[in-house]
């Protein structure tokens, strides 16, 4: 979960996962239907992207929620989500620093256990 809670005027996020989650879903809906694109990560997941594509329009799916997954590594990663208005110049940019716990590292054991016990007698 997100903190702070998810806000429109809010541009900065954080977020703590464990170390066996290995990635995530981002899910991001414009306020504005009218939006151009949005993007994660530079990915475009929603929208026109008329710069991509060797100059050729890229149309995208329409139907919300937008989402990608992303992939993360052990430590801080950053996610970042564009918003592109109608204007096609106006943009808004959301980053979401995600830290994913690094494995655990207890050096205790979990059984130990001593077989074939021998007894040596010396001298006398």
């Amino acid at each position: 979960v997100p903190s702070p809670a998810f806000s429109p005027d809010v541009y900065t996020y954080t977020v703590s996962v464990p170390h066996d989650v290995t990635s995530i879903k981002v899910f991001a809906q414009p306020l504005d239907i009218r939006a151009q694109a949005v993007r994660v990560n530079a990915v475009l997941i929603q929208g026109v992207d008329v710069g991509g594509d060797a100059g050729r329009a890229v149309v995208r799916k329409r139907e919300a929620p937008y989402s990608r997954h992303v992939s993360l590594r052990v430590g801080s990663n950053a996610v970042v989500v564009e918003v592109t208005a109608h204007d096609a110049t106006t943009k808004a940019e959301y980053r979401v620093e995600i830290t994913r716990a690094y494995p655990d590292t207890d050096v205790e054991l979990a059984f130990l256990e001593v077989t074939s016990v021998s007894r040596m007698v010396t001298g006398r």
